[in-house]
Formats: C-alpha cells, sequence, structure tokens
C-alpha cells in the first residue's frame, strides 16, 4: 500500500484527525509529536520527513513541523514552522464546537 493510499485512507476512515509531518533530526517535531500523540480524544497519523519527501512534497509540505487538522476528510487547518500548539488546539475546539451547534 502506498503512503498516499494509506494517508487517505486515515482522513476518511476519522470524521476528524490530526496528522504531523516531522523529522527525527528536528527537536520541535520531537516535542510536539509527544504532545500529539496525547491528545486521546483525536486520531493521529505521523508522517516522518525524512523517509517520505517526495510524498510530502506532494501534499505541499515543504518544512518541518507541520500539522494539519482534517474534518470530513479536508484539511480545515495548517500550521507550519513555528507556532503554538495551544492556539492550533484551541482553533480546532471552536471547529469541533462550531460543527456541534450546527447538528
Amino acid at each position: 500500500m502506498s503512503n498516499n493510499q494509506v494517508f487517505l485512507e486515515f482522513i476518511q476512515k476519522h470524521e476528524v484527525c490530526i496528522v504531523q509531518f516531522g523529522s527525527t533530526s528536528c527537536t520541535p517535531c520531537i516535542a510536539l509529536h509527544a504532545r500529539l500523540q496525547a491528545q486521546k480524544d483525536l486520531p493521529f497519523l505521523y508522517v516522518d520527513w525524512d523517509e517520505n519527501r517526495e510524498f510530502c512534497a506532494q501534499r505541499n509540505v515543504l518544512t518541518v513541523p507541520t500539522v494539519q487538522f482534517f474534518m470530513d476528510g479536508k484539511c480545515m487547518i495548517q500550521q507550519a514552522g513555528y507556532f503554538s500548539l495551544d492556539g492550533f488546539m484551541d482553533r480546532i475546539c471552536l471547529m469541533l464546537d462550531m460543527k456541534k451547534d450546527s447538528i
């Protein structure tokens, strides 16, 4: 199964999910990875940038860390480089609240 197939199946399987593109040589990536894995209520997929550069480039991921939030198979939020994970999670909570209110 290709990286693209795994990725697409993951984001389609989960109504909401987080995907992180990172590198083992990137200290912020390692810290983010630990914190994102701790988010037990959101499915999480990690893509190793070093091993999947062509795939990452196809997904327009040109720097690490890059974190994407998907809702209903669509990327709703993307952050790259230096950013606040707390602010990122706050935006996710706001989107989830808006979705819940619309049901």
